[in-house]
């Protein structure tokens, strides 16, 4: 199991921070001390939204959030501090209301539906490549031409050493009176089969954990942290090894579309239970100033782990207990202490201890 732990490294109003890429260059020493391996940055092409999510002009690498000059040396600063990159891949022609014709590199303009689309999309991810990422992000893999792209992508031979990172958000089961259904297996499933599309060279966000745990959080159904089969109830349970876990993001929290919680206690639950269990965690940008103490913690605990075995011992409405290698205990509810363990984490509402 790896040991990678990813920063997410804007939130939805970073443009507005004079010189973005310039302040997360001097936020370095501090995402080495929390053992950060990978930094996710927001689109770095010029867009018509300053948000980056509109791109005119992927050639041009000039953003609200930095100049290209700016842009390359943080990534040739993270590379001397073995902080992997991440890009991202912003594709889509029609998404709420808008539709984008044509898209842009430089003098060459074409639409959609050209079939030159992936041939200029592979070359510009080789072009990022060459700017310094190592790792791109699929956007709104939902939509067309996204998903197919994401395929092309991935299958293509000259793109082998890039890694590739996707999202795929769809809405979770709910009953009539949208109460959140227990089991979410056709959710999730949806995201294993992009995986599997792609022979295993993709790594998804694990929207169905989100979904689930900031519910059973939220609400103390912690019946809903186990799964028919005692494991994991997420794509952490299925497909660890390609799994990214996360609890909130630019959209989720930053536009308040679907947040994991505002209560600091829920939010550090979830932290912990991120860091304990199998899949890659993903840190806020938000998060990593407000709770950086807590971080630092529990990303040291993460270390500590080798093999991320989950043995689910509780799961009711006051309590989930878990052990994690045999070594690690994780209680998140009504806790009620260590009972005498080495105690390595406690707030008012997670407690993980040695074994």
């Amino acid at each position: 199991m790896t040991h990678e732990l990813i920063l997410q490294g804007f939130n939805w109003h970073s443009w507005k921070t004079d010189k973005h890429y310039n302040h997360i260059r001097s936020e370095i020493d501090k995402m080495n001390r929390m053992k950060i391996t990978k930094i996710w940055l927001p689109p770095s092409s010029k867009s018509k939204h300053p948000e980056g999510y509109y791109p005119i002009d992927y050639s041009d690498l000039n953003s609200e959030y930095g100049t290209e000059k700016e842009l390359l040396s943080l990534l040739d600063e993270c590379k001397s501090n073995d902080i992997k990159t991440i890009g991202d891949l912003v594709c889509w022609s029609e998404f709420s209301g808008y539709t984008r014709e044509p898209y842009k590199f430089g003098e060459h303009i074409f639409d959609v539906h050209s079939p030159e689309m992936y041939e200029n999309f592979k070359d510009y991810v080789l072009y990022l490549e060459c700017a310094g990422f190592t790792d791109i992000r699929l956007d709104y893999l939902k939509s067309h031409p996204c998903y197919d792209l994401g395929l092309y992508l991935t299958s293509n031979e000259s793109l082998k050493d890039m890694n590739f990172v996707g999202e795929y958000w769809d809405n979770m089961n709910y009953d009539e009176s949208s109460f959140l259904s227990h089991y979410q297996d056709n959710h999730r499933q949806a995201i294993v089969d992009y995986i599997d599309r792609t022979n295993g060279r993709i790594n998804m966000f694990d929207f169905t954990l989100k979904g689930i745990l900031q519910e059973a959080i939220d609400k103390n159904e912690f019946w809903r942290l186990c799964d028919y089969a005692n494991n994991p109830p997420g794509v952490n349970g299925w497909y660890s090894s390609n799994t990214i876990t996360f609890i909130d993001n630019h959209d989720t929290l930053g536009q308040h579309l679907w947040a994991f919680s505002y209560d600091k206690e829920n939010i550090i639950a979830g932290y912990a239970y991120l860091m304990t269990h199998p899949g890659t965690p993903c840190i806020y940008y938000d998060h990593f100033y407000d709770l950086n103490h807590e971080l630092n913690i529990l990303s040291g605990i993460r270390e500590s782990i080798k093999n991320f075995q989950v043995e689910i011992k509780d799961y009711s409405t006051e309590l989930y207990e878990a052990t994690i290698d045999d070594k690690i205990l994780i209680r998140i509810g009504n806790h009620n202490g260590g009972d005498g363990k080495n105690v390595l984490f406690q707030s008012n509402k997670v407690i993980i201890a040695e074994l």
